[in-house]
């Protein structure tokens, strides 16, 4: 019996399981919990995808909407049908369009009897969330995942740039309008990119006709904002690129303007039509920086044909400063030559600190590790790298930076000069890994670099050492360090290496302790022959500092007192 009823369990959870959707079983999110933001109908849940770990943003739209209080004396039969239409068409046109600044979709729309639901790359806010001071800011800006955004001028052009060329993509290679082109439309990723959504409004180049009208009997998150819209689409229904221009230049306003658009009508067509009368004056644009009124006022011409094109708008002064310059060329780095990719990392370091934090930490930081697969261009990367590390903090470095680290630590055969670099910034690396990342995935670099045959690896492994060698595991440092260094300092045909073997053995004492300095690093003194003065002038200083600190009286007169008197008979040595 027990076995009949196990049995019965299985074929439920069974069927259960092929009744509920890819999305619910392959993402962890919980839909009781209040979504972490809004756009237009969708409320946007974070999530995380069971079998990799991955953040993203699952979006959903509850059907009981139409349920509740005067959405269901509104909304009811035909005008249902149009507001899932419009959800649908904006999820079926993000997951066809493909472009840097789409909003990328992971998995494609799922519909049940109670929601529509999709997937998409991580989405941190919206631009209306970010301007918009109805939307809940703390002070000093709007927080979201540790970060408080509050957007710089910097960040807004990046954003203002990044629109504006998908908007190049969407009129030519696409052949759509987007129709829409509103604060909440604009997301934001994980990295502070502007990505565009909202594309339940979209259509086909040359599509429409008529005046338009708003229908006040349908909810306002389900028609176009009047104040975003061009007066050709308002008063004669056309649908083409100008008018997506127009929207830009409202779009642009809206972000000075705390979320206003110029024309500020609020779904009046009486409003609109005054607002428009006043659009060309400077008015309209004073908040704006002054490389961009000019623009800004130029896309908001009431003639399309007098609107600014999308390549003037880019080639505009208002673009040309040398963060966004930077930025520009980072993210077509792979069209580069070698020669002009080595010469922008070199370049690098003189702007990086006039970037934004946030910047730095969530755009340009996973720029450059994505950089880091070219084994020939690490050299000049990892300096930029660990420049921005240092502004990390210990979390933000072990979750953001080591998983690309770890991969350039692991490689095989690696140029001299990215080990020397590794090595430059060893105290760093320990400062900020945590202590057992750093035993495993750092440590080993530097085990490597005392067995290297570079003689410029072997020195600078050598003077790397001691600043770590109290707080690295005794055992390791005895067994894994300490051989190393000797054999380097036995082979050494370099005077200059010998000298540098003996001061990061000097520097090695207090972590090795009496016992190990009486049996490995006085034996190996002793055994040395060379009466070179800088080798001997090493040696006095390693038993001077012995004698005083780390072993007992016993050891110094067994062990030490006795090679001292031997160097006093040294005819190279002076009394001193």
């Amino acid at each position: 019996m027990d076995s009949y009823i196990s049995k019965l369990r299985d074929l439920a959870s069974s069927a259960a399981s092929s009744i509920q959707g890819k999305i619910s079983r392959d993402y962890s999110f919980n839909l009781s919990h209040k979504p972490f933001g809004q756009s237009g109908l969708w409320s946007l849940y974070k999530a995380t995808r069971s079998s990799t770990g991955q953040t993203v943003t699952v979006w959903v739209f509850d059907k009981r909407y139409f349920e509740r209080g005067i959405n269901r004396q509104l909304l009811a039969g035909r005008e249902q049908a149009v507001v899932i239409e419009l959800l649908k068409n904006e999820a079926g046109q993000l997951t066809r369009l493909r472009h840097p600044s789409v909003l990328q979709v992971i998995e494609p729309l799922e519909e049940s009897r109670g929601s529509l639901m999709f997937v998409t790359e991580q989405v941190l806010a919206s631009l209306d969330d970010l301007v918009n001071p109805d939307q809940g800011h703390v002070s000093g800006g709007y927080r979201v995942d540790g970060d408080v955004f509050d957007l710089d001028d910097f960040e807004i052009q990046k954003g203002l740039l990044q629109i504006s060329k998908v908007l190049g993509f969407l009129h030519g290679d696409a052949r759509i309008v987007h129709g829409n082109l509103v604060p909440a439309s604009v997301l934001i990723n994980a990295k502070g990119d502007w990505k565009l959504g909202g594309f339940g409004f979209a259509q086909a180049l040359g599509s429409g006709g008529g005046e338009y009208r708003y229908d006040y009997q349908m909810s306002a998150q389900t028609q176009r904002r009047l104040d975003y819209m061009a007066p050709e689409a308002v008063f004669e229904g056309k649908s083409h690129c100008a008018g997506d221009l127009f929207s830009l230049g409202c779009l642009a306003t809206a972000v000075y303007f705390n979320g206003r658009s110029p024309l500020d009508c609020r779904n009046d067509v009486g409003a609109y039509r005054r607002d428009l009368d006043r659009l060309a004056s400077s008015q309209a644009v004073a908040k704006l920086p002054e490389p961009l009124r000019g623009p800004v006022l130029a896309l908001l011409a009431v003639d399309p044909a007098r609107r600014l094109s999308l390549g003037e708008f880019q080639r505009s002064s208002y673009f040309d400063d040398v963060l966004v310059a930077a930025l520009r060329y980072l993210e077509s780095l792979a069209e580069q030559s070698m020669e002009q990719k080595v010469a922008f990392m070199r370049g690098l370091p003189r702007v990086l600190s006039k970037f934004p934090e946030r910047v730095l930490r969530r755009k340009i930081l996973p720029a450059l590790l994505d950089q880091t697969s070219d084994h020939a261009l690490l050299p000049f990367t990892m300096p930029n790298v660990f420049l921005i590390v240092e502004k990390l903090t210990e979390e933000s470095f072990n979750s953001l930076a080591m998983p690309g680290l770890r991969q350039v630590f692991a490689v095989a055969d690696p140029p001299p000069q990215l080990s020397v670099v590794v090595l430059e910034h060893l105290a760093l690396l320990q400062r900020k890994a945590r202590p057992d990342v750093f035993r495993a995935d750092v440590l080993p670099v530097v085990y490597s670099a005392l067995m290297s045959a570079m003689p410029m690896v072997q020195d600078k492994a050598l003077e790397a050492v001691p600043a770590i060698a109290e707080t690295m595991d005794g055992g390791e440092l005895r067994t894994q360090v300490l051989p190393r260094v000797q054999q380097l300092y036995t082979k050494a045909s370099v005077l200059s290496r010998k000298i540098c073997a003996l001061k990061c053995l000097q520097g090695m004492m207090k972590a090795l302790g009496e016992q190990t300095i009486v049996e490995h690093v006085i034996p190996l003194l002793r055994r040395t022959k060379t009466q070179e003065h800088g080798v001997i002038m090493a040696m006095l200083e390693m038993y001077e500092e012995m004698g005083m600190a780390f072993v007992e009286r016993g050891t110094v007169a067994r062990e030490i007192l006795p090679a001292l008197w031997a160097q006093a008979m040294n005819n190279r040595l002076d009394v001193d």
